[in-house]
C-alpha cells in the first residue's frame, strides 16, 4: 500500500467513525489547526508548523488578474501577465516556475488533491510567495510536501463556511444571517475572510473573493473556460478532463452574485478567456491578454 492509499482509507476510516463532521476527513490524520483573533495556528503530528496571516497582511489592490488553468490560455499572450498583480490557482503556479508570472500575489488552492499529485512545485516556490489555502489543501501539502514547505511562509487561510473546521456542516440559509455573507440563488459571497469563505465547484470563486478582500475593484479572469477539457498544461490527448460543466449551472449563479458586489463598489469583473460557458450577459470578455494571432483571427 503506497502513501496515497493509505491516506485514502485513513480518511474512510474517520467519515464512518464521525459522520456529523465528515467533511473534516481531508485533515485526518496528524493535522491541527485552531484560530484565535482571525489567525490559524496549524500543528502537523503534534508540532507547530506556523501560524497563519492576517488578511489585513496581504498587499492591497486596486486591479487584479486571478490566473486559472482553461485551455484557452494557449491561445493568448500569458506574457503580458508579467507585471500584473496575479492570484494563481492549483496548476497555475506552473507560470512561476517558468517565469510568466514573476512575483504572485499569493497562490490559492482549495482542492487537496492538487497536493496529492503536484505538492512538490507549491513546496519548492520562494518563501516569500503568500499561500491561500484551505484546510484540506494545508493538509496534503504538509503529507507530501513536507512540513518545510509551510515553515516561516505568509500563510492565509481559507475556512469553508458551510463545512467549517472542528464543527457540523451549517445550512446556507444560516449563513445567510452573517453580516459579511451575501447568498442568493442556492450560493453565497464572502466578503470577509477571516470568518469564512464560500465555495461553488471551482477554485475561480475562492480566488474573486481573495480579491476582494484584498480590495481589488477591477477583476481580470484569466482560464476560466469552465469547460471539461484538460488544462492549458495538460498534454491534449492525456490530459485529465476537468468535469467542471456538470456543475455549470451553480458556478453561473454564484460568479452572477460575485458581479453583483462587485459592481457594488462600482468594479466590474471581466472574463479574458476567449471561449467560456460563463455568458457574457454576466461576465464581460476583455481582451487585455489577446494574442497578435487571435487578433488576426478575427
Amino acid at each position: 500500500m503506497d502513501k496515497r492509499q493509505k491516506l485514502r482509507l485513513a480518511q474512510f476510516i474517520y467519515r464512518v467513525l464521525r459522520p456529523s463532521r465528515r467533511h473534516m476527513a481531508r485533515r485526518f490524520p496528524h493535522l491541527a489547526a485552531s484560530r484565535h483573533e482571525g489567525c490559524w495556528e496549524i500543528r502537523w503530528r503534534g508540532r507547530k508548523i506556523v501560524t497563519s496571516n492576517a488578511w489585513s497582511g496581504l498587499d492591497r489592490i486596486d486591479d487584479a488578474f486571478v490566473v486559472g488553468a482553461g485551455p484557452s490560455m494557449n491561445r493568448q499572450d500569458l506574457s503580458r501577465l508579467s507585471s500584473k498583480p496575479c492570484l494563481l490557482l492549483n496548476g497555475a503556479v506552473k507560470l512561476a516556475h517558468t517565469g510568466v508570472v514573476d512575483h504572485p500575489l499569493a497562490v490559492v488552492v482549495e482542492d487537496a488533491r492538487h497536493m496529492h499529485t503536484n505538492a512538490r512545485a507549491f513546496a519548492e516556490l520562494p518563501g516569500t510567495v503568500p499561500f491561500v489555502l484551505s484546510l484540506d489543501a494545508i493538509h496534503g501539502l504538509l503529507y507530501f510536501g513536507g512540513a518545510q514547505a509551510l515553515e516561516g511562509r505568509p500563510l492565509y487561510v481559507l475556512d469553508n463556511l458551510e463545512k467549517p473546521h472542528g464543527r457540523a456542516r451549517q445550512l446556507l440559509s444560516t449563513c445567510a444571517d452573517l453580516p459579511f455573507a451575501r447568498v442568493a440563488h442556492g450560493v453565497g459571497f464572502s466578503t470577509d475572510l477571516e470568518r469564512g469563505f464560500f465555495v461553488c465547484g471551482t477554485v475561480m470563486y475562492a480566488g474573486i473573493q481573495a480579491a476582494y478582500q484584498l480590495g481589488a475593484r477591477n477583476l481580470y479572469l484569466v482560464g476560466f473556460d469552465m469547460s471539461d477539457l484538460p488544462r492549458f498544461y495538460d498534454d491534449v490527448t492525456g490530459g485529465a478532463w476537468t468535469g467542471l460543466e456538470k456543475g455549470l449551472a451553480r458556478v453561473v449563479n454564484a460568479v452572477d452574485l460575485a458581479q453583483q458586489v462587485f459592481r457594488g463598489r462600482q468594479g466590474t469583473i471581466y472574463n479574458c478567456s476567449p471561449v467560456s460557458n460563463i455568458p457574457r450577459s454576466i461576465l464581460p470578455h476583455s481582451g487585455i491578454l489577446q494574442s497578435e494571432e487571435e487578433g488576426a483571427e478575427r
